[in-house]
């Protein structure tokens, strides 16, 4: 990770920069020859001081008042190890050292009693140099890799040179830069081009083009990713790249096979037939979108679409047919066609009475233009199912004369034909069907006649109703609507304007006549006047019915009851579209109507910005498709959720985790869109907005970097505990600082916490229409920890089971009493892996969010002479160190590994128990709905349930992330005795060749699937068996424990 001290600068004017990096080891070497300012570091001193190379020596020497040359001399024979950043303890404890960044400093650890010299620079440039160079040297390899480049480079220079002149002219040179892979825009290459065109003829010879090539190619901040990873060598072996992949990156699963691969697909020298990875092959790989911020697998559909439909969030349209705003804008076929190919399932249409009994579409009572139905249901037909296969449907705000509803209805017949989904509602159902019972389908949401033998009345929901338009629209409308011309039959309208009078709410809700052929069209959403929220959670109202709320009164429920409004959202369907006075189709925030169970939330498509932005970045997680999942407690019913007190409850079935971002640098920034300040170079910063319960608009905001949109630095953190990720979204803006006007936006780019991959990553910017910003990108760093666990948490669930036992039926107080030893005995895992971590860092002196490899650093310069002996057997590692008793820190790096292998050992055991118990638990609650009921009116009844239940969820999502964190630190401590020879590694051939603890995760099941025919009987004495079987698992791991102080049994 760079963290330079002083931001890069473009300027036209001034001579070629130099280029940084492995590809000018040469250069690099002069200069070090030549001598280099450095400062020693000493506690709260730093010395200046003039440090060189002397080649004909082998040895690093600087000049020293107070010492004998002698003394002020390291050989290179003697150099243990190179350390990037601040990776000493005497450097982290030192004073001096705080002003200085990590990127600015290198410890070389050296003699004997391997000696610590930390040294700092306010260039990155020098730190490079040295780091790089020394690397190298003490690995034997003498900088070899610089003619493998230049190699590579000269016969990739030597194919674009078509006419054999010796020389590229900048086309060519263009071309052959995207051949390699470097997409820079041609702007940029026009300027480098210039400055290294020494002889202005307009050309480059190879020396020249190496040199535009370097400057364009090699980053400061890769450099520094490289060389921390790269030792003793200046090239990446296999075991080098995995560490890589495996502490920084955190994939989990994978091996040396992927990383052979891997090699081969990015590495562009010949080094890649010996199994090795360049800084080139690492920034392709680095540059690859398939590794870039946003998880690969949520690209593709990839969550459970069988569950009932009210239990995902659908993406949705308000007004689709506008194009602008509500008032006067222009209506169009194409916002269909937009928001379909956008990902939108759920469109709407207006549709009124039009000429030659043919219906058309528009916002009533309003200047909009107007458009036929029959062109928007041909356009919805053709462009349906191109984004996603899952269920459109198209809300239906019927103003039509009974004619003209059954030509509808027609209509919808004859172009949808079997796409539309027309079978009977089964009324008997519970649940909905989910969303791959519709497939390919479209569903008509509007009113249903409960009789269907002829014509009947129907409440009339018209949302114009709601427009508060300004008085001279206002009067231009009633002018419109009273002119004798007009072309349109409104029998079912009021005669005067909805706009000019909003309804009385205390009136009498208005009726139309409703034909019986559009009625039938409508079966499983059926649009219904809303009757209050207790009928639903009593499952007194049919689970077809749904209703819509404008922004005010949904703002107002989540407000006064947002609890029981999660608990109506889990079975009934929910549309929720803006307020009558967003006028200028303006958008409201929508997350906070997701995280109360929302269903529709409606946006205008047409309006770009924030809320549109958080709309597609939280529709894209599952593969574009227009749905997601909700969580389970706004999903499961007696998993109460309050948003209200996400804060100081948490979120039942969740477990909250903390975010960790470092802004590193920027690529290729343009200039804002429309930009008339010719020659003027942008001054960037990037914004952190968060959007989710309890972390709702927080935000951070970087530096502003002068001058510079071509390779901006900032290094800067940023970190946030996110209590609910499932719904937590963070939007990232780079702005152009003006210091005279508003700041111009360059670029955003919009994702879910739970899509943010770890490790060094680079953001893709989009514009504000959404398409890509070519060559743009920022690069950041992102760490993620699940919450600390507190020691008070098993105490706090005991209270909560007490306080529910006495109204809970028998067999379910069993049953959460057998849930309580679970959740105690997974508290104690937990507990002991998280001390025995903790120790570790406090005896080597480290802070707490060290990682394993730093211990491991810190424990070899401690014991530089340390030998293991590895036995990899069937699902097991014996190690065997040479190191006595004596040494306290190998002592605490065994107990370590100890409790990594019990979590490893028990959890399955656990997670199939508490599996167990969440089914049997459901089951019973379902069984006693009726009974519970009463329950449900009482909210501190309910969460006190919920904690219980939402506990089974959180220690199997805790059991998971905790056996994938335990696997990656038992293969760190294995790949780092490999990496640096400090033993044998011996394999018995069945060794977990097959074995992954994550490979088999189950979902939680819904009540419907426990509920079902195949559901399992009740089994208490199963769950406490298992209970009893775990417990029996902790003492003989305790016991086993106790055999061999000095072997380390790694169970995987």
């Amino acid at each position: 990770m760079a963290e330079g001290n002083i931001p890069k600068r473009v300027s036209f004017s001034k001579p070629k920069p130099p280029a940084v990096g492995v590809g000018h080891a040469d250069q690099d070497m002069e200069i070090i020859q030549a001598g280099c300012n450095l400062f020693k570091i000493r506690g709260r001193r730093k010395y200046l001081r003039v440090f060189s190379y002397d080649r004909d020596l082998s040895c690093i020497s600087w000049d020293s008042a107070h010492k004998r040359t002698t003394k002020s001399r390291i050989y290179l024979s003697n150099i243990h190890e190179i350390r990037t950043g601040k990776s000493t303890e005497s450097f982290r404890n030192s004073k001096a050292g705080l002003e200085f960044s990590d990127s600015q400093c290198f410890s070389i650890i050296y003699g004997p009693n391997y000696e610590i010299l930390d040294l700092s620079s306010n260039e990155i440039r020098t730190i490079n140099a040295w780091t790089t160079l020394l690397q190298s040297l003490i690995g034997g390899r003498s900088v070899e890799y610089q003619p493998i480049r230049d190699r590579w480079l000269k016969e990739q220079f030597e194919l674009a040179d078509k006419d054999a002149s010796g020389t590229l002219e900048e086309k060519e040179c263009s071309e052959l830069l995207h051949a390699l892979n470097l997409n820079i825009s041609k702007k940029q290459i026009a300027i480098q081009f210039k400055q290294y065109d020494d002889n202005h003829n307009g050309k480059l010879d190879f020396d020249e083009f190496k040199q535009f090539f370097e400057s364009l190619s090699t980053r400061d901040e890769i450099v520094q990713i490289f060389n921390h990873y790269a030792h003793p060598a200046n090239v990446w072996e296999v075991t080098d790249f995995l560490i890589f992949l495996k502490s920084s990156q955190k994939c989990a699963d994978i091996d040396e096979t992927i990383v052979h691969e891997l090699i081969e697909k990015y590495e562009p020298t010949s080094i890649k037939s010996e199994h090795r990875l360049s800084l080139d092959g690492l920034t392709n790989f680095l540059l690859d979108p398939k590794h870039f911020i946003y998880d690969p697998i949520h690209r593709d559909v990839n969550q459970d679409m069988s569950l009932p439909l009210s239990h995902y969030f659908i993406a949705s349209s308000h007004n689709t047919y506008l194009l602008e705003d509500q008032i006067r804008g222009p209506s169009s076929v194409e916002g269909y066609i937009r928001a379909l190919r956008a990902g939108c399932r759920c469109v709407e249409m207006d549709v009124w009475d039009g000429p030659q009994g043919s219906p058309i579409i528009y916002h009533g009572h309003t200047l909009t233009s107007k458009i036929s139905l029959e062109d928007v249901i041909k356009a919805v037909n053709e462009h349906a199912f191109v984004c996603s296969p899952y269920p459109i449907i198209i809300s239906i705000e019927n103003h039509c004369s009974i004619d003209q509803q059954s030509t509808m209805a027609q209509m919808f017949h004859s172009i949808f034909g079997e796409k539309m989904y027309i079978e009977p509602v089964d009324v008997n159902l519970d649940d909905l069907p989910p969303p791959e019972f519709f497939l390919n389908k479209i569903l008509i949401k509007g009113k249903k006649l409960k009789d269907e033998s002829d014509i009947g009345d129907v409440s009339d929901e018209d949302e114009a109703s709601e427009l508060d338009a300004p008085e001279e629209v206002k009067n231009q409308i009633k002018k419109q609507e009273a002119s004798p011309t007009s072309n349109e039959s409104q029998a079912t309208a009021p005669i005067v304007s909805s706009v000019t009078k909003k309804p009385n709410p205390v009136s009498h809700e208005k009726k139309i006549k409703l034909s019986v052929k559009l009625s039938k069209v409508v079966n499983y959403i059926q649009a219904s006047h809303f009757k209050g929220l207790e009928k639903s959670i009593n499952l007194e109202t049919p689970c077809y019915t749904m209703s819509s709320f404008s922004e005010p009164k949904t703002e107002s429920l989540m407000s006064k009851e947002g609890w029981k409004f999660i608990e109506y959202n889990k079975r009934q369907i929910s549309r929720i579209y803006p307020k009558g006075a967003r006028i200028d189709s303006s958008n409201y925030n929508p997350v906070t109507m997701w995280y109360h169970g929302c269903q529709i939330v409606a946006l205008n498509y047409q309006t770009n910005g924030e809320f549109m932005d958080i709309n597609n970045g939280f529709f894209s997680q599952n593969g574009r498709s227009g749905y997601i999942k909700k969580p389970a407690c706004l999903r499961e019913r007696f998993l109460a959720y309050d948003p209200s007190a996400t804060l100081t409850r948490g979120v039942p079935g969740v477990v909250s985790k903390k975010y960790t971002i470092v802004s590193i640098s920027g690529q290729q920034l343009p200039k804002p869109s429309g930009s008339s300040r010719r020659g003027e170079v942008i001054d960037p910063y990037i914004h952190f907005t968060l959007y989710g319960p309890g972390v709702n608009n927080i935000s951070f905001k970087t530096k502003v970097v002068d001058d510079n949109g071509f390779n901006p630095n900032w290094n800067e953190t940023f970190t946030f505990e996110a209590k609910f990720p499932e719904l937590s979204l963070v939007r990232i803006v780079v702005y152009d600082y003006d210091r005279l006007s508003e700041d111009d936006f360059i670029g955003q780019f919009t994702v879910p916490l739970n899509s943010l991959m770890p490790g060094y990553r680079h953001v893709p910017l989009l514009t504000k229409e959404g398409t890509i910003i070519e060559f743009a990108s920022i690069f950041l760093h992102i760490a993620i920890e699940d919450e600390r666990i507190s020691n008070k948490k098993p105490e706090n669930f005991r209270d909560q089971n007490a306080k529910i036992s006495r109204y809970l039926p028998r067999e379910l107080a069993t049953l959460t009493a057998d849930i309580e030893r679970l959740i105690v005995d997974s508290f104690a895992i937990f507990d002991n892996y998280n001390h025995s971590f903790a120790e570790l860092k406090k005896s080597l002196g480290l802070n707490q969010e060290a990682s394993i490899i730093q211990c491991l650093n810190s424990i070899h310069s401690r014991e530089p002479n340390i030998k293991v002996r590895i036995l990899q057997t069937d699902k097991e590692y014996q190690i065997e160190t040479e190191i006595g008793e004596s040494s306290k820190n190998v002592t605490f790096l065994k107990e370590l590994v100890s409790q990594c292998n019990k979590v490893l050992s028990l959890s399955p055991h656990l997670k199939a128990s508490l599996y167990e118990a969440s089914q049997n638990c459901n089951k019973v609650l379902k069984l006693n709905s009726k009974s519970l009921n009463a329950s449900i009116g009482n909210s501190y009844k309910l969460f006190d349930m919920a904690m219980v239940v939402g506990a089974v969820w959180t220690q199997e999502e805790r059991l998971k992330e905790t056996s994938i964190q335990v696997q990656l630190i038992l293969d760190l401590i294995i790949l780092w005795i490999r990496k640096h020879n400090l033993g044998s590694v011996s394999r018995s051939p069945s060794a977990l060749d097959d074995y992954h603890p994550t490979d088999t995760p189950h979902e939680v099941p819904s009540s419907k699937e426990i509920s079902g025919e195949k559901s399992a009987g009740l089994k208490s004495d199963t769950v406490q068996n298992m209970t009893k079987s775990t417990d029996n698992s902790l003492n003989n791991n305790n016991n086993n424990n106790n055999n061999n102080d000095n072997v380390i049994r790694m169970t995987i």
